[in-house]
């Protein structure tokens, strides 16, 4: 590709060939909301993300015939509520918009028996089905319901999680509180990921995929698409407040959307007509755990993690709150890893170079590859007020208001020299909730909502001066391949508020064997501030190591200007769907799906037309679903369907970085003092211009599931088959080059460095995933999961900034990015998960010296896949080129503390390409370490009365010690190639004292 000639006729290009601007066009003199406006009359808008549960069945007589007009009464049993209905015309009956918590039904009807069921429980999201057979007068009717896992009126993969499951599973406070990642990766499909605030790849798509709900409403990073908050607020609300959680990881309804990912459904806790409540401590302290195989000494480290919640009446059977407030306080280091120079390399390097050498600590004896613990403290408050009210009979209302902050003061941040910053987290959530029973058969639910995320990193990296700062001669972040990096990362610098109205309602109706549901939900979305990153105090490249001591570097970069901006979007979905009982044993879902997201505006107009994507207005998804089931305890399940993913804000508003809000200055082999000396100002370059052929990044799903009840209705079997197929997912490419090409060998002499953003990536995932569910209510619950799985693609992340993006995400060859389609970074073959929650049953009956309990999640895992890394240019100038493909070459040993070597046969250099050529090894083609983490926790429950209960747990988190290596040094010219750099968490054990009354 050739760039127009300077940036006027670039501006030029775009307005031409810009579809967004012959869209406009089209479009002048005409009503643009005509086209919402239809939809919302005819469909509805929406993305539920339902959280409530439903009861429905049909009712027959002992010979299968049905009964309409039965009377029915479904109680919480916890408020002491009623809810009536009638049966049907077909016997048929739904109630949806329940609440997690416990139920009973009853059935009524003339010449019969009245039928009466256990306590069920509800979940998150969960359907009930029943299947109700009254018998004549005089024979009483106690039924006790099959496992809930083997519903038919939903096709989605899914699990949920229930009270009990979310206390007492172990979880690890660390410098990050307790939160909800430990039980999401136990569900099939769930792939664990090492990068920051993106804890899991789900079912083939990337970690910024996932939508996070609490109480329906959003808790998303729209910048991002990462999970709101940074580690302690990461939260989002505290594990003391959540009464029950869902991982939706494929083919839902149409009434779930905005995402490709997984959707992660959280409710908190409410009050009931019963005052109750509980205090905790968990601590955590180094003296009890073993040390990290690559640390030096033992780092110290305590945390103490304290609260308290409390939920009762303030009206028996009319008004409810819940409380919960909890503070945390981590103080001592974390571990860094880190690669240095030795003492003679130290006493080599050239003068002008000195204050950067002067940043590298001292090896570690005659290794200068150590880790080491740093100082790190947080303190983390969290507080959830939330109040339920009865109206009516039939109309409910909830309102939640949580609050999450996190100040953190942190050194060495993502393993990196001279990056000591002061972080400042908050998130706030607020939602309104209000259900409306219209009848038997109509149902409404209205939802208003705001999030407010702010993220504050203060007292920012000072920029390391190189002579005199009035002749820009300072760094403010330096890479050399085979040492730590200097200087703060490029997210660090963050002044930034964001803000995200939402409303959404929901309306449901019984129609004879049809359950139709549309909705509605309109976004606004906020993104104010921005990143006075690395890039503005300088970006300093320097080839290998015998350059950085001789002074002479390959590029520098330097970013000029106001990076703070306004951006604004709206995001209008809508849905229609229809659950229809085609026979007893025999549903279909039929559904359809529309989602408009508009471009993002900036609100003082500092980003130019010509740089905004065009707006995508052709997102229909439809959906289908059925389940079948053949015989008693047995159901098929399977469907299709089109999910988009809402881009990234923060990939949408790259284009910042263009003139004239902000300019970009590269120099090619610059000289000390003045870095920027041979920068002429003239030349555009760090230039980002979106395609105009940018569609929304969708992905389809196929499932097909085989789920059977065995020995008993508590113990069941699935096999599933999932696919997902991802299609104009976002990457960008380098058509000119990158920042140590010489410039009169670009494409286009006349600008530097451009980044053009495209949805032109695929990925393609495949899976066999098994489960095993074994349940005993009250004394055990058993999950065991297993996935076997593969997941290709042609990049994995997007990039954050305009400059030294990371190798990872740029193609290797702009004429054939077939050479990039390979593993993606987050596949992980297979995934063996167990988890348990066991009540021993010795000495029960004694009030002292019974109350045992044992619970534990274990897993067994594929390592992540990596590539290997030439630490040369590509022929483009970029740092991604890749090493030669030679038989023979490398000796591997994933699990060992050196995973490659070089057999004695070949040397560096034989594997090196040529100037000028690419490496023929493809990409991702390594695995790293698998994984072993073996938790378990053992408490004992001392019972002072009925109404107390005091707690005291155990939690061994890697119980066996087992060494499970993370990170390798993947560059071949690297002096520590081949190493792993950093390893997870060892042994650790943490107490916790709990009273609940």
């Amino acid at each position: 590709m050739v760039l127009p000639q300077g940036l006027p006729q670039l501006h030029k290009y775009l307005e031409k060939n810009s579809i967004h601007v012959i869209s406009a066009r089209l479009m002048h003199g005409r009503k643009p909301w005509l086209l919402p406006l239809l939809f919302w009359l005819f469909n509805g808008l929406g993305q539920a993300q339902n959280i409530k549960g439903s009861i429905t069945g049909t009712v027959m007589d002992a010979d299968k015939n049905i009964v309409p007009g039965a009377d029915i009464t479904i109680r919480n049993v916890l408020r002491g509520l009623n809810w009536y209905l009638v049966s049907g015309l077909k016997g048929h009956f739904i109630r949806p918009g329940l609440e997690s918590g416990s139920y009973q039904v009853l059935v009524q009807f003339p010449g019969f028996s009245t039928y009466q069921s256990k306590i069920l429980p509800i979940g998150v999201g969960e359907v009930l089905n029943l299947n109700i057979q009254l018998n004549i007068a005089g024979i009483e009717t106690m039924i006790d319901v099959s496992s809930k896992t083997l519903q038919l009126q939903d096709n989605k993969q899914s699990s949920g999680f229930n009270r009990k499951e979310m206390s007492d599973l172990p979880v690890m406070v660390s410098d990050s509180g307790r939160n909800f990642y430990a039980q999401a990766r136990t569900a099939p499909g769930v792939t664990t990921s090492t990068l920051a605030h993106r804890p899991f790849a789900i079912n083939g798509q990337r970690p910024r995929n996932n939508n996070y709900v609490v109480d329906s409403i959003e808790m998303n990073d729209a910048a991002s698409g990462f999970i709101a908050g940074r580690g302690f607020t990461e939260q989002l609300v505290s594990q003391e407040s959540i009464q029950s959680f869902e991982i939706i990881t494929h083919n839902s309804k149409a009434e779930y959307g905005r995402n490709s990912g997984g959707t992660i459904n959280i409710v908190t806790k409410s009050g009931t007509n019963n005052f109750h409540g509980s205090a905790y401590l968990f601590h955590n302290n180094s003296a009890l755990s073993a040390r990290n195989t690559l640390e030096i000494d033992k780092s110290p480290f305590l945390s103490n993690l304290t609260g308290f919640t409390l939920g009762g009446p303030i009206l028996k059977k009319k008004l409810y709150f819940f409380g919960n407030l909890e503070f945390f306080r981590p103080r001592g280091t974390t571990l860094a890893s880190f690669r240095t120079l030795t003492a003679e390399q130290k006493n080599q390097a050239a003068s002008s170079v000195q204050p950067l050498v002067a940043l590298y600590p001292d090896p570690h004896g005659h290794s200068t590859a150590f880790a080491c613990g740093v100082p790190q403290s947080v303190n983390g408050l969290t507080y959830l007020l939330r109040t339920d009210v009865e109206v009516t009979e039939g109309q409910q209302l909830a309102i939640r208001s949580s609050y999450t902050r996190g100040i953190t003061k942190s050194t060495a941040i993502g393993n990196t020299l001279s990056s000591d910053v002061n972080i400042e987290n908050k998130t706030r959530g607020v939602t309104l909730h209000y259900s409306y029973t219209a009848g038997p058969n109509w149902f409404n639910e209205l939802r208003l909502g705001y999030m407010r995320l702010i993220q504050q990193d203060n007292n920012f990296h000072d920029p390391i001066l190189l002579g005199d700062p009035e002749i820009n001669g300072q760094v403010g972040f330096m890479i050399v391949p085979g040492l730590s990096m200097a200087g703060p990362l490029s997210f660090l610098g963050r002044n930034q508020v964001q803000n995200n109205y939402q409303i959404s309602d929901d309306f449901s109706w019984l129609q004879n064997q049809h359950t139709f549901k549309l909705g509605t939900s309109l976004r606004r979305i906020q993104v104010n501030g921005g990143t006075i990153n690395n890039a503005f105090v300088g970006s300093l490249f320097f080839p290998n190591i015998n350059a950085f001591l001789a002074g002479n570097p390959l590029s520098y970069s330097r970013v000029m200007g106001n990076p703070l901006i306004g951006l604004r979007r709206w995001e209008w979905h809508g849905y229609l769907q229809d659950d229809w009982k085609l026979a007893q044993n025999f549903f279909l879902n039929l559904g359809v799906r529309y989602e408009l997201n508009t471009v993002p505006k900036e609100v003082k107009s500092r980003i130019a037309q010509e740089f905004l994507f065009q707006e995508d207005r052709n997102n229909l998804a439809p959906r289908i679903g059925f389940a079948w089931s053949p015989f008693s305890g047995t159901v098929l399940r399977g469907g299709y369907g089109i999910f988009y993913n809402a881009v990234e804000m923060a990939f949408l508003g790259l284009s910042r970085f263009n003139p004239p809000l902000l300019q970009t200055y590269s120099v090619f082999q610059p000289a000390f003092p003045n870095l920027l000396d041979r920068a002429k100002k003239a030349l555009p370059s760090g230039l980002v211009i979106p395609d105009p052929d940018t569609t929304t990044p969708y992905a389809q799903h196929l499932n097909l599931t085989l789920e059977r009840e065995l020995w008993n209705p508590n113990v069941n079997f699935s096999v599933a088959y999932i696919g997902t197929i991802g299609h104009h997912l976002t990457r960008t490419r380098r058509p000119n080059g990158g920042e140590n090409l010489e410039q009169g060998l670009r494409p286009d002499t006349s600008v530097g460095v451009v980044n053009r953003l495209e949805s032109s990536a695929s990925s393609n995932y495949h899976s066999l995933q098994a489960t095993f569910r074994y349940q005993i209510r009250g004394s055990t619950n058993l999950r065991l999961a297993y996935t076997y799985s593969r997941f290709l693609d042609d990049v994995s992340e997007i990039p954050t900034t305009n400059t030294r993006l990371s190798p990872e995400v740029i193609p290797l060859d702009e004429n054939n990015l077939r050479l990039d389609w390979g593993p993606s970074k987050f596949n992980i073959p297979h995934i063996l998960t167990f988890s348990t929650l066991f009540k021993l049953p010795f000495l029960e009956s004694r009030r002292w010296l019974g109350g045992w309990n044992i619970s534990g999640i274990t897993t067994f895992q594929s390592g992540h896949s990596y590539t290997i890394y030439s630490g040369t240019d590509s022929a483009a100038g970029n740092t991604n080129n890749r090493i030669n493909d030679l038989k023979g070459s490398l000796l591997k040993k994933p699990s060992g503390a050196v995973p490659l070597q070089l057999t004695s046969e070949f040397s560096a250099t034989d594997l090196i390409p040529a100037h000028g050529s690419l490496g023929t090894l493809g990409r991702n083609t390594e695995k790293g370490d698998s994984l072993l983490d073996w938790n378990i926790a053992m408490s004992k429950d001392f019972f002072s009365t009925e109404a107390l209960r005091v707690q005291f747990r155990t939690e061994i988190f890697n119980l066996f010690n087992v060494t499970n290596f993370d990170e390798v040094d993947n560059v071949l010219t690297s002096p520590t190639f081949g190493r792993h750099l950093s390893a997870f968490a060892p042994r650790r054990v943490q107490l916790a004292l709990r009273i609940f009354f």
